[in-house]
């Protein structure tokens, strides 16, 4: 329900003003609350689809295995002004990702 809000709520903005030059319209006899409010849901079911279930999974761990950062140490600091500095230009990226795929696949055949 989420995702289809932030959607919704990207496309209205592209309208005018008053909003009349929307580009979301909903018309039609389907356009009911319920189909959109259970959107996660199988039909004729309160079973949710496999990506929510995982989702709900990943969010869950997520949850349980996060740490608290009390304190800011130097190489925190140091890790997070490259984060901010670095910049990568596609052509450079691609080729990373590349040979780190290429060096995992070797790896696998030992």
């Amino acid at each position: 329900m989420g995702l289809f809000y932030t959607a919704l709520s990207r496309a209205t903005t592209l309208g005018n003003k008053d909003g009349q030059g929307s580009a979301i319209y909903f018309r039609g006899s389907h356009f009911k609350r319920d189909r959109f409010s259970r959107l996660g849901k199988k039909k004729h079911s309160d079973e949710d689809y496999a990506p929510i279930k995982k989702r709900e999974l990943w969010v869950n761990y997520l949850k349980h295995h996060t740490q608290k950062i009390t304190e800011v140490n130097e190489d925190m600091k140091a890790i997070l002004h490259w984060s901010e500095s670095s910049r990568f230009d596609y052509e450079t990226l691609h080729k990373r990702i590349n040979s780190y795929v290429k060096a995992k696949s070797d790896n696998r055949s030992f």
